[in-house]
């Protein structure tokens, strides 16, 4: 659901931890960008702000029209929004500085490997990948988790 992905981000980290965190330790000025599952393109302008392009990656057509119509909307013209997928990112090999993707890859399980392995082809040689996840069985989002549905059942390897 596009419009919940909107508020999970906004719930998920109000203070902009996450954010303060990044660019406390990573840097992306006048670099080449990827954002894995970009979704609605809710963090694409923060890092536009400072990065040469952005691409945004997204394979859920309704979230990639809502972050094309956003990136239209703010006028930023050093972002892109391609079709793909964590498996199938569709950039040359070595062409990213710094990537990153939040939440997902989390339901992956062992199936995850293809997406970070595509990672690692697109990044340059040296550049940057930060995996910004939750953990399914403890703490807060765990404990949603596990309310959620019967978790133990489905997890995989």
């Amino acid at each position: 659901n596009s419009d919940l992905y909107e508020l999970e981000n906004i719930a998920c980290d109000p203070e902009h931890l996450i954010e303060s965190f990044l660019k406390k330790n990573f840097d992306w000025q006048n670099k080449i960008v990827l954002d894995i599952g970009c979704g609605t393109g809710f963090h694409l302008p923060y890092y536009s702000n400072e990065a040469e392009h952005v691409f945004g990656i997204e394979p859920h057509d309704e979230s990639r029209l809502k972050a094309m119509k956003r990136v239209v909307e703010k006028d930023l013209t050093n972002i892109s929004i391609l079709k793909g997928s964590a498996e199938s990112i569709g950039l040359k090999s070595g062409s990213v500085d710094f990537a990153y993707s939040r939440f997902a890859y989390f339901w992956g399980g062992s199936s995850c490997i293809k997406g970070i392995d595509e990672v690692f082809r697109v990044l340059g040689k040296n550049g940057t990948f930060v995996m910004i996840d939750n953990n399914l069985e403890r703490g807060t989002f765990g404990a949603w988790v596990k309310k959620s549905f019967n978790f133990s059942d489905s997890k995989q390897d």
